[in-house]
């Protein structure tokens, strides 16, 4: 039970006046919290650093292949070969999607000398000729081409 000192000036207001103070107040409160979230969060967009929370690290690359991709000399650019059919197998889509995360995962490690593409080379003719073209120029693939290009 409150008890009023004697002499102490009584603060009254009417209840209109406290509910927009309470109102307010919830509203400086909210457009605070809406502030920081929009804050934290174009911080972590720009800062490019990844967090592996899983406990088998799943979603890391190995500490030697990180050092390798960060120590690179020159560009290098990964590509996928892989075929999308309606008759594949029903585990077919997880394992491409399995390759395209650890595909990310090489580029994020170093974004400015490790780019990935994803050829279909039965719908993407164009970039897979590209592909061909590209890899008869290194001397380590031409015979290796040479092998399959009966085949095309």
């Amino acid at each position: 039970m409150a008890v009023d000192k004697p002499g102490a000036k009584r603060v009254s207001g009417s209840s209109a006046g406290r509910r927009f103070l309470i109102g307010t107040n919830v509203l400086i409160a909210t457009v605070l919290v809406i502030a920081i979230v929009t804050v934290a969060q174009a911080i972590a967009f720009s800062v490019p650093k990844r967090w592996d929370m899983t406990s088998s690290g799943v979603n890391s690359v190995s500490e030697a292949t990180e050092n390798l991709l960060r120590n690179l000399d020159s560009n290098i650019r990964l590509t996928s070969l892989y075929f999308e059919t309606d008759r594949e197998e029903a585990d077919q889509p997880r394992y491409r999607q399995a390759t395209a995360d650890l595909l990310d995962l090489y580029e994020a490690t170093n974004r400015a000398k490790v780019s990935s593409d994803w050829i279909n080379p039965l719908k993407d003719h164009e970039k897979f000729r590209n592909l061909l073209a590209r890899l008869r120029e290194k001397t380590v693939f031409k015979e290796e081409i040479e092998k399959y290009q009966a085949r095309l």
